[in-house]
């Protein structure tokens, strides 16, 4: 994810409003230089400039603890089909006998 830049100066009237291109400086409404912000929606905490992440500490941390989840769910429900399936093609191998030789 790119990062992005905001007005941090909180008279400005693009102030926790718009988000400017990397490349720009300076803000084109009040003239302040413009920092790296959070790309969060509605956060726009400056960040570091040796911040590699786009996003702050607490955002990252969410996103990380929602990606973790999401993948113990797809392996708990992908699990559960997995076993499910297995079952029903055994008992339908039973019931037509799919296994027998003739």
């Amino acid at each position: 994810m790119r990062k992005v830049k905001g007005c941090v100066n909180t008279e400005c009237q693009m102030f926790r409003k718009k988000y400017f291109k990397k490349r720009d400086r300076i803000c084109p409404c009040c003239g302040e230089e413009l920092l790296f912000v959070c790309r969060a929606r509605g956060c726009f905490k400056p960040l570091p400039p040796y911040e590699r992440s786009a996003y702050c500490a607490v955002h990252a941390a969410e996103i990380k603890d929602r990606r973790v989840k999401f993948w113990k769910v797809f392996f708990v429900v992908g699990g559960g089909l997995t076993a499910g399936l297995s079952a029903v093609f055994t008992i339908l191998g039973f019931i037509f006998g799919f296994g027998k030789k003739k």
